[in-house]
């Protein structure tokens, strides 16, 4: 069995609540302790501070995703999706 496969990356623009919601969409459920589990991937995500340029300034979620590498590539083209098309 192959090792799990870990991507992490802030991503801008999107409350984490809706970041959230994507995932569920996924198939994902969430966990207890706030966490996205999926089949053969599971997600940490954490709202950080606000990008700024000027006086605009803009919401950041950190992602940490787990998984094995092929369910991980499969969910991430999804994902992007999601996030290019605002949740299509």
């Amino acid at each position: 069995m192959a090792e799990p496969v870990h991507r992490e990356w802030i991503q801008r623009g999107i409350p984490l609540k809706l970041f959230r919601d994507y995932l569920i969409d996924l198939g994902g459920s969430l966990a207890a302790d706030g966490d996205v589990e999926g089949p053969g991937w599971q997600a940490h995500l954490e709202r950080v501070e606000d990008f700024q340029i000027g006086s605009v300034r803009v919401g950041q979620v950190h992602v940490e995703i787990e998984g094995q590498s092929e369910t991980l590539d499969a969910l991430l083209s999804q994902l992007e999706k999601k996030l290019l098309r605002a949740g299509a």
